[in-house]
Order: structure tokens, then sequence, then C-alpha cells
């Protein structure tokens, strides 16, 4: 039976606390520079896209982000809208569409 060093047995803790510091400045940088934009509510037409998006089958909306020539409306807004309304009713997203 093999017994582990003591040594070799800190190594994975000491390397989480080196990375604190990191995770720590992350954190306060992106805090800093994102304040004002955290506390952003949605507004009156994100209502209106949510709806446009769900009525649009699945790979129209994949194809619009590719061909900004067809004119789609706001094509990525998919990309955030749609996963994010899904996240909240706990369904599938090609289900949600």
């Amino acid at each position: 039976m093999h017994v582990p060093d003591s040594a070799a047995a800190r190594r994975p803790l000491a390397n989480r606390w080196r990375n604190l510091p990191l995770a720590v400045f992350l954190t306060a940088y992106f805090v800093w520079f994102n304040w004002g934009s955290l506390r952003v509510r949605f507004a009156l037409d994100n209502l209106a896209n949510l709806r446009h998006y769900f009525e649009i089958p699945v790979a129209q909306l994949v194809l619009s982000n590719f061909l900004p020539w067809r004119g789609d409306y706001r094509p990525l807004g998919a990309l955030f809208y749609l996963p994010t309304q899904c996240r909240i009713r706990r369904c599938s997203w090609l289900s949600c569409c």
C-alpha cells in the first residue's frame, strides 16, 4: 500500500491558495469597470425581441448570424435571450423554441 508523501499531498491545496489572489483581482477588476451595467434592468423592447426569437425556427436563427446581408433583426440577441429564458424555465433550448 502506497502512503502519499505529506509534501505531495499539500501541493493541490497550495496551488489553490496561489490562484486565490488572481481570482480576487479579476473579480475586483470586473466589478470596478462594470458596476454601472450590473444594475441595468431589461427594457420593454426586450420582451418583443424575446417573442420574435421564439417565433423563428432554430435553423434560421443560426443561419442569420452567418448571413448578415439578409437583414434579420439583431441575430446575436437570440444567443443571449433564448438560453437565458430557457434557463429560467428550466427546459432545454431546443424544446423552448
